[in-house]
């Protein structure tokens, strides 16, 4: 056990990636020998899962379920909320705070440790297209901290030229979400056609996900292998931009709702699967390197840091943000090329040996005992 104070990760956001990025990394750093403390919201998908893993404190505070419940709860941090979490805490120096991604009560929270490390994640050095308001309210520009991570290469220097303050800026790669193979109760909520070659479209649907350039690359894929081929997207979010022009496909299964955590192994296990990621803009991305680690290759737009977590060729296809023409190519690829898919599978295990969540917590604590 670290004796030097505990590490607090700050995630007070509900549903999603974030969630999961910050169960893992606790995760890994309490199995370090370190005092872990996670700071939650109480809305939190699976708090239970949270409550199962051993933490010797979990700090749970109200965040919001509405725009009602937001306000209320944030005038009640500073009446009350805040002294309940040092309460909970007592006596036990805090060496570090974590933000595995930025949330609304962010800084509030850090603020509350004067004397921690402060060591925010940003995923999204600008925005993506079509983001709504609520998102851009947390100007990560303005917001000071001790360290900042990424989790891009090629992100490091633009954090640093974008902030243009002398905060040190690390890269840790995203871990590979395994946990899905330990949930216990399991539902299937898709299965594919084992004589099709099968696309999917995993994750929340947004603008810069690029869904109508998907529907484009469909349109010629249709027309030229319809027997042979199937497409479903699964996701939460606003489909209704897109959903006239899906209609006329009879190969294309739409799934538009919130995914569990336990349906979600189910839309990765199939015969003959591509995931498919037609970003117009984008980061990295947790759907990556979840289908890699069901041996599912994924054809991905090269933005961003999307081009660190496939090996074009070896482990995925890349292709041209927004580039119709080039997506059916890679599409066509898995039709015609009967052994592609399978000969990336032993790659892609390869790939991911280095995508540990156990890797990443050594990295942060490297961070997290540094002297700047």
């Amino acid at each position: 056990m670290n004796n030097k104070g505990a590490i607090i990760i700050n995630y007070t956001g509900r549903r999603g990636g974030g969630n999961l990025d910050a169960f893992e990394m606790a995760k890994a750093l309490q199995e370090k020998g370190e005092q872990v403390f996670p700071l939650l919201s109480s809305g939190i998908e699976n708090l239970s899962m949270w409550e199962e893993a051993g933490f010797e404190k979990l700090i749970v505070m109200d965040t919001y379920s509405g725009k009602v419940s937001f306000v209320i709860n944030t005038l009640l941090f500073g009446l009350k909320t805040k002294s309940a979490i040092l309460k909970q805490l007592g006596d036990v120096p805090v060496k570090a705070v974590y933000c595995p991604m930025s949330t609304m009560w962010s800084d509030r929270i850090n603020a509350l440790f004067p004397k921690a490390k402060i060591i925010m994640t940003i995923h999204d050095p600008e925005v993506h297209s079509g983001t709504s308001i609520w998102i851009r309210l947390l100007d990560q520009k303005k917001m000071v901290y001790d360290a900042i991570v990424v989790h891009s290469k090629v992100f490091v220097e633009q954090v640093k030229q974008m902030r243009n303050s002398s905060e040190p800026v690390y890269y840790i790669p995203l871990g590979r979400h395994n946990l899905y193979r330990n949930i216990k109760e399991k539902k299937t909520m898709i299965s594919y056609n084992p004589k099709l070659i099968n696309f999917v479209f995993f994750g929340r649907i947004e603008e810069y996900k690029g869904l109508d350039v998907l529907e484009k690359a469909w349109e010629t894929i249709d027309e030229k292998y319809h027997d042979k081929v199937s497409l479903s997207i699964v996701g939460n979010g606003d489909f209704s931009p897109y959903a006239e022009s899906y209609k006329k496909y009879t190969n294309v299964t739409v799934i538009n709702r919130w995914i569990e955590d336990g349906e979600v192994e189910s839309v990765f296990l199939g015969e003959n699967l591509i995931c498919v990621c037609p970003y117009k803009d984008g980061t990295q991305s947790g759907v990556i390197l979840t289908a890699m680690d069901y041996g599912v290759p994924t054809i991905a737009s090269d933005t961003g840091g999307i081009g660190e977590q496939i090996m074009d060729g070896e482990t995925g296809l890349l292709v041209q943000p927004c580039d119709v023409d080039e997506l059916v190519s890679a599409m066509e690829r898995f039709v015609l090329e009967e052994n592609l898919l399978e000969s990336m599978k032993p790659k892609m295990q390869e790939f991911l040996k280095e995508m540990t969540w156990e890797h990443s917590a050594e990295m942060l604590l490297e961070i997290t005992n540094k002297s700047e």
